[in-house]
């Protein structure tokens, strides 16, 4: 996937926004090929797609290594807004266990 990429924080140095679409599977945090905040309220992760797209479907993989439960209730907005730090975009979606 193609796209620019942000995340409100990092948990270390190998979890980067850009690592959520660099087309690896593996799904172990510290292997290099997962996107990681550090934990806090709200946390967030964009993807600038460069261009308009028609959104089909989204695939979201957790880290295989620990937490599954942090993905819970987290919401999926689709839309081309920054307002309120993309928020104001409309909700497509919420990851429930």
């Amino acid at each position: 996937m193609m796209g620019r990429v942000t995340q409100l924080s990092k948990l270390s140095r190998l979890t980067h926004a850009e690592n959520a679409i660099d087309g690896r599977l593996d799904a172990e945090c510290l292997s290099g090929s997962c996107a990681h905040t550090q934990l806090q309220s709200d946390p967030w992760w964009r993807v600038d797609l460069l261009a308009v797209h028609k959104v089909t479907s989204i695939t979201v993989t957790n880290r295989e290594d620990c937490c599954p439960w942090r993905q819970d209730a987290a919401e999926i907005l689709i839309g081309n807004s920054l307002k309120h730090n993309g928020n104001s975009n409309p909700q497509c979606a919420v990851i429930f266990p």
